[in-house]
């Protein structure tokens, strides 16, 4: 029981860093009850002790602090006074226009909530954006969970709340889902962000926000949950992050850290404010894109088809003078530069390239 609480995604969102670092130590086995459980004996001890010498008075503000003891020990401040925040003040609430009881009763909701407690704690300047329904030059749009701007980069959030274990490799079009004795397959995680962070470079590219040719965006996919990656080759890629919100919180210290670019002045405002109508979509008008954007599908109107890849051993001129790599399908024109064998490609979207054959 236990077990199952802390792999929760309602434990990842909510649970304080006491009884999540106590996973760490779960190997130990029945140790690791007793050391978790060892700080409330010893509150427990003390409290009765001063309980049975106290007045009334004494009694009642003894049990008002054991209880505000205990609330800190297993509870998330911070998550928990983002959720009690009012409609009107919160980015997120303001953002989404959910309801705390939605949150609390869908898997998914509660993701993308952990994404918002997660941003709040970064301690880097940055922009948060929910839900936000990027446009594709084909007509459709990407729904993406969420997007945290910087002064360096935009790291797109995928939420997984799903249990088990993904195996394959990053190149793999679907994963394999193992939760218990089952398995299913289900679209590889990393493509369906990449899919994401296209459609955001193509867009930003098309307003003029970034140029093209250079890396952007860091893929970040947080889990909720007893959610773990197994992949089965050494090719994994750079601008991937996997795992909890104290995980992916770290990653984005990390790289803020040791990668800063030259954006260019008002980056980060600008990147946002690009984004930003994208994001306070009311319901009424994501159900009519949803509604148009099944009627085009129904019309094979939204087909991306697959990449055709071309390769180009000195560049192309005028794009890249090394070794290149250029994909393109009904939608996106993409390069790669560098050795393709040694590392992972990361792709560049190229909003303005276009290749024929002769």
């Amino acid at each position: 029981m236990l077990d199952l609480f802390m792999n929760s995604i309602f434990f990842q969102t909510f649970g304080s860093g006491f009884i999540k670092g106590f996973k760490k130590f779960q190997r130990l086995g029945m140790w690791a009850y007793f050391l978790a459980l060892l700080p409330f004996f010893v509150i427990m001890v003390c409290y009765q002790g001063s309980y049975d010498k106290a007045t009334w008075i004494e009694k009642i503000l003894l049990t008002a602090l054991l209880l505000v003891i205990l609330f800190l020990l297993v509870f998330d401040v911070r998550a928990v006074s983002c959720f009690f925040e009012k409609p009107e003040e919160s980015e997120y609430f303001l953002a989404t226009g959910v309801t705390r009881k939605e949150i609390l009763n869908d898997k998914g909701l509660l993701g993308e909530f952990n994404a918002y407690v997660m941003s709040r704690k970064l301690k880097v300047p940055h922009k948060t954006l929910f839900n936000v329904c990027v446009p594709m030059p084909n007509g459709n749009y990407q729904e993406v969970d969420a997007i945290i701007i910087t002064d360096n980069w935009l790291y797109v959030v995928e939420c997984k709340n799903r249990g088990g274990v993904f195996t394959g490799t990053f190149e793999d079009k679907n994963w394999v889902q193992k939760i218990g004795s089952k398995t299913h397959s289900v679209y590889n995680v990393y493509l369906q962000n990449q899919d994401h962070i296209t459609a955001i470079e193509y867009f930003l590219q098309s307003k003029g926000v970034i140029t093209a040719g250079a890396p952007y965006c860091y893929s970040t996919m947080l889990t909720g949950g007893d959610l773990q990656l197994s992949v089965t080759n050494n090719r994994v890629p750079i601008d991937f992050a996997f795992g909890d919100a104290s995980f992916i919180s770290s990653q984005i210290a990390s790289v803020e850290n040791r990668r800063t670019e030259n954006r260019g002045e008002n980056f980060m405002d600008r990147v946002y404010m690009a984004l930003l109508p994208y994001a306070l979509l009311d319901k009424k008008k994501r159900d009519h894109m949803q509604a148009t954007r099944k009627e085009l599908s129904d019309k094979g109107g939204l087909k991306k088809g697959e990449y055709h890849y071309y390769y180009f051993e000195n560049g192309i001129p005028g794009i890249a003078d090394v070794e290149t790599v250029l994909r393109e399908n009904r939608v996106y024109t993409q390069i790669s530069t560098g050795n393709q064998d040694d590392t992972f490609p990361i792709w560049k979207t190229m909003a303005n390239l276009k290749y024929a054959e002769r």
